[in-house]
């Protein structure tokens, strides 16, 4: 025994890395086999009295979601697996749940009270504290559990973080057990040997952070979910013009699959592809192999979206056109025939027209982009990017420039309470607040009637507002209150998220409202220092105000 753990000493500690998210009404996670298939899995209780269960992918990765039973008291004392079996420690008893024949079915037995089975003892280094995600290392570590996650027959660790970007959340990390038997440290499908040739990080199973394990850009994703036919395999060898088709271990990738309603020309839409991926590899966000931004991947579904089913909200479109086995490994994305378009944040479904400049917006609510940035307010002059609604359709009066922010204005901030006269930039970096967002009203305008008379064309299609189906027409002042008080849920509760209806854990944001022009007074995002000029026009100051967008529990989003 001595040697052995002298062994495990010795080698070095695969890299924490995330696992699931929940509501911060979840308090009780497990680890165990709830479907039998040699992989653990996790279970939790929301506020909404759901027992969810998140599936383990082959021990890569966690699915999302799934209730597997209902009206389960939340504030129970204890949570654990016996077996397959999962056991809720109520005061007086003991609540015994059983897989019945689907993942998400059980049924439901009762037993005198006693002590849960204690969770198997687990290395302790490092300390879960220096395991929080990079982008908030100072979230607070709340709990932690073990259990077999990949399946190697040693207990890894499962901690829990308080985490406040983008959301308040908690954040579900694993720390894999070193295993000396293993060939492959991390468990992410490649071993050390084709790590080290690859260039990739052994002790990393994303050595790029895009949510996909190496192994799968490499040998192909789990649960038989295709590319499609505009993306490939990673491949050392091929020819430089088509590295970008291709998925990298060592550049963030991400996969969008779409269904195209009838009435949407797919040929049209493949030619607005090239924009959205040049939109999105300009982000400054660096890889490992030395380029920067994200390279986005299309596939198509093989069946339109026929009319009959047009009418339904776009998760429950996305329920049933989004393959089940794709869910955690791909994005989706309905594109309709005329403007507007609504995504959930730091989600996996969405929809919008198909243009590029929309699509990418609502794209980037689903990796966790808002409308208002590091801003309180929507329509800060100091966050000109594609996302605000003052600059979704043009930027400096052209509707080709619109782009992600760069961060540059970040640390700036606006309070109308205590403005000073110069901002620390140079004029050419401020000169398109001289234009303001009127420029694109007045494209908006004319794209609305462009789109009401019939024409559509790729710089119409970009619209947000003013859409021209009934099936999208803008929310009144009243039904978007009217949603904000009464969540809007989709019919099925297969998916489910662990987290009380007071406070979703993901948004679904809705564009293309008509804006609320009353002004905002007190504190305004975006800086304490103000240049003479450009000024920004008065009119322009008073409307900086919060669009009429709704934001709406959307369960299995």
């Amino acid at each position: 025994m001595l040697p052995c753990i002298a062994l495990i000493a010795a080698l070095q500690l695969p890299k924490a890395s995330d696992w699931q998210v929940t509501g911060t009404d979840c308090r009780r996670f497990a680890i165990g086999d709830w479907n039998g298939d040699g992989w653990g899995d996790v279970a939790t209780i929301n506020a909404n009295r759901d027992l969810c269960v998140s599936l383990s992918v082959h021990g890569w990765k966690a699915a999302g979601w799934i209730a597997v039973a209902h009206d389960v008291d939340p504030d129970a004392l204890g949570l654990g697996f016996e077996g397959s079996q999962l056991v809720v420690q109520l005061a007086d008893k003991q609540l015994v749940f059983t897989r019945d024949g689907a993942d998400d079915k059980s049924t439901r037995a009762e037993r005198a009270g006693g002590e849960l089975p204690a969770p198997a003892p687990a290395f302790r280094e490092p300390s879960g504290s220096t395991c929080a995600p990079a982008y908030e290392p100072g979230a607070k570590l709340c709990s932690e559990t073990t259990g077999d996650l990949n399946g190697d027959g040693l207990p890894d660790r499962l901690l829990v973080f308080e985490c406040q970007l983008p959301s308040e959340q908690r954040l579900l990390r694993t720390l894999l057990a070193p295993n000396p038997a293993s060939t492959d440290q991390d468990s992410d499908g490649l071993t050390d040997l084709e790590e080290e040739a690859l260039g990739t990080d052994p002790l990393d199973r994303d050595s790029d952070g895009d949510g996909l394990l190496d192994g799968w850009e490499v040998h192909g994703l789990p649960r038989g979910a295709g590319l499609g036919e505009f993306t490939t395999l990673f491949d050392p060898k091929c020819a430089p013009e088509k590295r970008d088709a291709q998925l990298d271990p060592r550049r963030r990738d991400v996969i969008v699959e779409l269904s195209y309603f009838e009435g949407v020309d797919p040929a049209q839409f493949r030619g607005e592809m090239p924009r959205v991926q040049a939109v999105f590899r300009a982000l400054h966000c660096a890889n490992p192999d030395g380029t920067s931004g994200v390279c986005v991947h299309f596939k198509e579904h093989k069946d339109f979206v026929p009319k009959a089913d047009q009418s339904l909200a776009w998760w429950d479109v996305g329920n049933k056109y989004f393959a089940r086995n794709e869910r955690g490994l791909l994005h989706w994305m309905q594109v309709t025939p005329w403007g507007g378009g609504q995504s959930s944040e730091n989600g996996d479904m969405g929809g919008c027209g198909n243009g590029w400049a929309v699509f990418s917006h609502e794209f980037g609510h689903q990796l966790g982009l808002s409308h208002s940035g590091d801003s309180s307010p929507a329509w800060c002059p100091l966050y000109p990017s594609m996302m605000s609604y003052a600059f979704s359709y043009s930027f400096d009066g052209d509707g080709d420039k619109v782009h992600f922010s760069d961060g540059s204005f970040r640390g700036s901030v606006l309070d109308e309470r205590h403005l000073v006269e110069r901002l620390p930039y140079p004029y050419a970096k401020l000169a398109y607040l001289e234009k303001g967002p009127s420029a694109s009203r007045s494209r908006t305008r004319a794209t609305a009637r462009r789109a009401s008379t019939g024409t559509t064309t790729a710089s119409s299609t970009r619209a947000r507002s003013r859409p021209t189906s009934t099936t999208a027409a803008r929310p009144t002042a009243a039904s978007a209150a009217s949603r904000r008080r009464s969540p809007r849920r989709p019919a099925s509760r297969t998916w489910a998220t662990p987290v009380s209806s007071s406070r979703p854990s993901r948004r679904a944001t809705t564009c293309g409202s008509r804006p609320a022009w009353a002004a905002r007074s007190g504190r305004r995002s975006a800086s304490s220092r103000r240049a003479p000029r450009p000024r920004i026009p008065c009119s322009w100051a008073a409307r900086n105000s919060v669009w009429c967008c709704t934001s709406s529990s959307t369960a299995g989003t």
